[in-house]
């Protein structure tokens, strides 16, 4: 009990200025934006890691894999260095304005017709090509047998197609930016339209056959986001109540995705999901519990940052960051004498090689954005990494809302929202490995920067359009002249 103590002081200092900040937002801001900001998804992975999983290992003498070492100085200096990092976060993130100069809410207009004409044939363009890059990708699942009705087959089939076919995952990439792209463009267009119904069915059917639970949440989240910032911008009343249970519902989706996932044997397939060893401690947890310990390995960098601070070589000085940006998405075609083993692989396999045995080839156990930031530069990494990150997603946040004020089509806006919506929504993307997370940061950044291009060339006007008649505003007045 006295390590559960230790954690319960330790999570309630380190949350203090995650829940200020938020308050603080919150009230500024409104319930909304504070929902969809970065702050409750990061505190959430923050009280998962460094509370319950530890928690639960201290009070059901459980070990989540107990072929690690223990150290019980080592696992309280963590838990500190987690606490006293989160200060850092919320520095970096109230370092930058909330909105920068928004205008006030009274006085904004509703997009006049021209740009709801532009927003439209964008979004058009952006549905368009997302159908057909789905296409592509339902084609290369066929060809690997990946499209059947045994969910737990399909998931095998699709993650051993995607070794040394980067394509498939390309496919994938291009495809969701561009659904949310199309669906961000709501908010100056007014609907999705028929073309945005069947594509956004598309994705979700295509990514529950192969149980891609990170591309079907993140869908029902941009599509959650987008009404939101619709209704910020026309000041209409949202039931918060029905987001929430659409948001636990999501949930509980991801968790049946998973468990569908479970072929063969269940009872070996459920053994091998909850440890990677023959973990016989998991037979004193209630059976009410064990469902919440399953979902709580995915959050298991508290335990690797502990191997971390016992294990680390010594700093790297960024080196481990600096591979999987480089060789991440790099063509081995291109590429033969690219590593097979590089960045965050490397790192798990030297800080924890009990579990990976050394020569474990993707990122099933990364050691977290806290372990690789000591890992590379030390103490003073782990703070100035936390740091950035809470600068870097208020930041990208900041830019996103000016969705809900701009009267145009802005493009920028449009681009980092794109970017926060498939990137840094999801915490687990960040905290959980923050190599591969840059890596894919600057990889989608490219991707999407060509596809707004696409977008914006393919959907300018034509030189003799047809004017349509002006949609009335709020008080039936014809909305002003605007350009796309």
């Amino acid at each position: 009990m006295r390590d559960a103590l230790i954690i319960l002081l330790c999570v309630v200092i380190g949350s203090l200025p995650v829940v200020l900040v938020s308050a603080g937002v919150a009230r500024r801001w409104g319930f909304g934006l504070w929902l969809f900001s970065p702050l409750p998804t990061y505190l959430f992975a923050y009280l998962v890691a460094f509370g319950v999983l530890p928690t639960i290992q201290a009070v059901f003498d459980y070990r989540a894999y107990e072929m690690l070492s223990v150290n019980h100085d080592v696992f309280v200096l963590a838990e500190i260095l987690g606490a006293l990092a989160n200060y850092a976060f919320a520095a970096g993130y109230c370092m930058l304005s909330d909105r920068g100069a928004a205008a006030p809410s009274a006085e904004l207009e509703p997009p006049a017709v021209d740009v709801r004409l532009y927003a439209a044939r964008c979004q058009r363009v952006a549905f368009g090509f997302c159908i057909a890059v789905e296409c592509l990708f339902m084609a290369s699942l066929l060809q690997v047998h990946a499209l059947t009705l045994d969910f737990g087959a399909n998931r095998q089939a699709y993650l051993n197609a995607i070794v040394g076919a980067g394509y498939i995952s390309l496919f994938t990439a291009v495809g969701v930016n561009l659904l949310i792209a199309g669906t961000l463009l709501a908010v100056w267009s007014g609907r999705l339209g028929k073309i945005g119904v069947v594509a956004i069915g598309q994705v979700l059917a295509v990514n529950s056959l192969i149980t891609a639970r990170s591309t079907v949440t993140l869908v029902i989240f941009a599509l959650l986001f987008a009404y939101v910032m619709v209704s910020d911008r026309t000041q209409r009343k949202i039931r918060w109540d029905r987001i929430i249970a659409i948001m636990l519902a999501v949930v509980a989706l991801g968790t049946l995705l998973g468990l569908s996932r479970l072929s063969g044997d269940p009872d070996a397939a459920i053994a091998a999901a909850v440890t990677a060893s023959d973990n016989t401690a998991m037979r004193t947890i209630p059976p009410l519990v064990r469902p919440v310990v399953f979902l709580s390995l995915t959050f298991d960098m508290e335990v690797l940052f502990e191997q971390t601070l016992m294990n680390s070589p010594g700093p790297e000085y960024g080196s481990s960051w600096f591979e999987d940006i480089v060789y991440t998405y790099a063509p081995r075609a291109l590429f033969p004498d690219k590593p097979v083993v590089y960045g965050t692989t490397r790192t798990q396999a030297e800080v924890a090689p009990e579990i990976t045995g050394g020569v474990m080839l993707t990122g099933t156990f990364p050691i977290g954005i806290w372990g690789e930031a000591y890992l590379n530069f030390g103490y003073v990494g782990v703070f100035v990494t936390m740091f950035f990150l809470g600068a870097m997603l208020k930041y990208c946040y900041n830019k996103c809302l000016q969705l809900t004020y701009d009267s145009r089509v802005n493009w920028a806006c449009v681009f980092f929202a794109v970017l926060y919506v498939a990137q840094g929504s999801n915490s687990l993307g960040y905290v959980r490995g923050f190599g591969p997370f840059l890596a894919s940061l600057l990889a989608t950044g490219f991707l999407l920067w060509l596809c707004l291009c696409a977008i914006r060339f393919l959907g300018r006007e034509s030189q003799r359009p047809a004017r349509a008649a002006p949609l009335s505003g709020p008080d039936g007045a014809p909305g002003s002249q605007a350009t796309g």
